[in-house]
């Protein structure tokens, strides 16, 4: 099955692994933070926001992926 903005790529002889496009990652993490920043200045949430996290799936991503994976995870039901 192919998914829309991954590939797979060898990890080494023996093993696959699924990776994203650059560009699916920029406009995910991109989504990701606009909803993130409008939680936080308590922005008003559309049905525009509702779709947008729907296409995004239940993930929680790192806001930055080169600092330590510690800390506390605010899960909100949209």
């Amino acid at each position: 099955m192919r998914f829309f903005g991954f590939s797979s790529i060898w990890i080494n002889q023996l093993e696959k692994a699924m990776v994203s496009d650059l560009e699916k990652t920029i406009v995910d993490t991109t989504k990701k933070r606009f909803h993130f920043l409008s939680d936080l200045l308590g922005l008003e949430w559309t049905t525009k926001n509702e779709r947008m996290m729907e296409e995004l799936g239940p993930v929680i991503s790192l806001l930055d992926p080169a600092a330590p994976d510690q800390g506390r995870i605010s899960a909100t039901t949209w």
